[in-house]
């Protein structure tokens, strides 16, 4: 009896590990009431209280690392949605840095879609900074704007093989259409964090400079 006692206690010392803390505990339960009357095994009564403390902490931990996994699982979603909602809402257009790692500056296609925004992003900010006491920034923005219009119109007639008017319309439309969401995204940010370049607008206008200060030089 006793040999059969300690081997099944050796067994269930195997799969503890296998079975869940609450399940480990009730089965304690019973080994224990079990074992308390049975004079042949006095250790075997210490040895199952001993295994009931363990199961307690079994239990706590378990319970615990489950509501910390949940509570992680819910902010991780919470945040991704967050994001999600957040970078919808601001960038309606690839960052002109994104968009000319995606795509070959050299390729005359391109190269007239970054003319249009830079020169829509620049006007942007021209006309947005034109309050400002310090009129640095809407001198610089404005004649950013000046030198990619005339780049673009340049670029649109010859590689393009655009006609003067085509050229022209090719640049006043995506030009309103640019400035419409960039105006949109800005109005976003200042909802948001109280500032309207904020994102994607300020670093479009910062590539935009360092674009049209290698053209010129």
């Amino acid at each position: 009896m006793l040999l059969m006692i300690k081997s099944n206690i050796k067994f269930l010392k195997l799969r503890l590990i296998c079975l869940k803390p609450i399940l480990i505990q009730k089965l304690l339960l019973i080994i224990r009431s079990w074992v308390q009357f049975s004079s042949p095994a006095p250790n075997l009564y210490i040895l199952s209280h001993l295994f009931l403390k363990l199961s307690k902490k079994l239990v706590r931990n378990y319970f615990l690392w489950s509501f910390t996994l949940m509570k992680n699982i819910f902010l991780i979603i919470s945040f991704l949605l967050f994001s999600t909602t957040i970078s919808l809402a601001q960038k309606s257009m690839l960052s002109i840095k994104e968009y000319l790692m995606k795509n070959d500056e050299n390729d005359p296609a391109v190269f007239s879609y970054i003319g249009n925004r830079c020169a829509a992003v620049s006007k942007y900010i021209s006309d947005l900074s034109k309050n400002f006491p310090d009129k640095t920034l809407t001198t610089r923005a404005y004649k950013n704007f000046k030198n990619f219009a005339e780049l673009n119109f340049i670029h649109n007639t010859s590689k393009l093989k655009m006609t003067k008017q085509q050229a022209e319309d090719n640049f006043n439309n995506n030009l309103k259409s640019m400035l419409l969401l960039y105006a949109q995204d800005a109005q976003t940010n200042f909802s948001r964090t109280g500032e309207y370049t904020t994102g994607y607008i300020d670093n479009d206008f910062r590539e935009c400079d360092n674009l049209i200060t290698k053209k010129i030089n």
